[in-house]
C-alpha cells in the first residue's frame, strides 16, 4: 500500500492521470518572480529546524543567514519565517508576506512596524498605510517652525557680520573705517613710526578676557597656531605684534595701513584703528 503525500499549506494538489506512487504538489502562492514550480521537491519542512525566524539555512556556508542578505526589503511587505527556504535549500514559497492591518514597512525594515497613533491634541496629517507610517500635525508644525528659526538665525547672523569693506569710504590719501580716517600708506610705515607702534603694542599684545588681540590678528593673517604661540613665548625679547607686522611686510610688501585697518575692524578693535589714524598724512 502506498500512502498519499500531504500537501503543505498554500500548496495545491495536482492529481496525476496514472496515479504514480508519488503525487506532486504545486505552490499556489507567489510574489513576482518567487513561486514554486511543479516537480520541485516539496517534501521538506516548511520551516527550518536549524534557524530562527528571519534567517535561512545556507547549506554551502553551513550557517544561518538573515533574509535581507538574500532579498531586498520591499515596501508594504515583510519576510516570512526562514524566507520561504527549507533546510534542504528548496524555496517552498515566496519570501514575502503583506503587512497586516495596523502595520507598515517603508522599505527600511525587515519586519512590519506598528503604525503611529496621533494622540490628542495632535491631528493626523496622513493616515498610516502598509507602505508608510501616519504623520501627525505636531511633527509637521515642528518641522516648519524649525525651518523658520534657522532662516531667521541665518538672516540675523548675516546682518551682524559685516564684510571688511563695509563701513568704509574713500578720502584723500586714505580711507575712513567706522568714521575713522586712516592713511593709505605702506604697512611698513607703522613699523617706522615708533610712537604709533608702541601704542598698538600696548593695546593689542596683552591677553585680556573678552578682547581680541594680536593672536586674533595673526590668525586673520593666516599664521599657524604654533607660530602664534612661539611669537608669544618670545614676547620678552620681541613684541608679538611687531613679529606679525614684520612677517606680513616681508610676505606682502604691497600691503598698506588700510589692509591692517580692515583686519582690526574685523576683530572689533576700533580702538587700534583710532591709533592708526594718528599716522601723519603724506608719510
Amino acid at each position: 500500500m502506498t500512502h498519499c503525500r500531504h500537501c503543505f499549506k498554500n500548496i495545491g494538489y495536482n492529481p496525476p492521470s496514472s496515479f504514480p506512487s508519488t503525487h506532486s504538489c504545486l505552490a499556489s502562492q507567489s510574489l513576482g518572480r518567487f513561486s514554486v514550480t511543479p516537480g520541485r521537491n516539496t517534501s521538506a519542512s516548511m520551516t527550518s529546524d536549524r534557524c530562527i525566524e528571519g534567517t535561512f539555512w545556507n547549506r554551502s556556508r553551513y550557517k544561518c543567514e538573515p533574509c535581507e542578505t538574500k532579498y531586498e526589503s520591499i515596501k508594504g511587505y515583510e519576510f516570512i519565517k526562514n524566507c520561504g527556504w527549507s533546510d534542504e535549500q528548496h524555496q517552498i514559497e515566496s519570501p514575502y508576506k503583506p503587512c497586516r492591518g495596523g502595520t507598515f514597512n517603508d522599505g527600511s525594515q525587515v519586519k512590519c512596524q506598528n503604525c503611529r497613533s496621533c494622540p490628542t491634541p495632535q491631528l493626523t496629517a496622513s493616515e498610516c498605510s502598509t507602505r508608510s507610517d501616519a504623520i501627525c500635525w505636531i511633527y509637521v508644525c515642528f518641522g516648519i517652525l524649525s525651518t523658520l528659526i534657522l532662516v531667521c538665525l541665518f538672516l540675523f547672523i548675516k546682518r551682524r557680520t559685516k564684510p571688511f569693506n563695509e563701513g568704509q569710504s574713500e578720502t584723500k590719501g586714505g580711507r575712513i573705517y567706522e568714521g575713522i580716517p586712516v592713511q593709505d600708506a605702506p604697512l611698513k610705515t607703522v613699523l617706522n613710526n615708533l610712537d604709533v607702534l608702541e601704542e598698538l603694542v600696548l593695546v593689542l599684545d596683552p591677553d585680556i578676557s573678552g578682547a581680541k588681540n594680536t593672536r586674533h590678528l595673526a590668525a586673520q593673517c593666516s599664521f599657524s597656531f604654533a607660530w602664534i604661540n612661539y611669537a608669544y613665548s618670545m614676547k620678552d625679547h620681541k613684541s608679538p605684534l611687531v613679529a606679525v607686522l614684520e612677517s606680513v611686510v616681508t610676505k606682502n610688501p604691497d600691503w598698506t595701513v588700510s589692509n591692517l585697518a580692515e583686519l582690526l575692524t574685523a576683530i572689533g578693535r576700533n580702538d587700534a584703528v583710532e591709533i592708526l589714524a594718528k599716522l601723519p598724512a603724506g608719510v
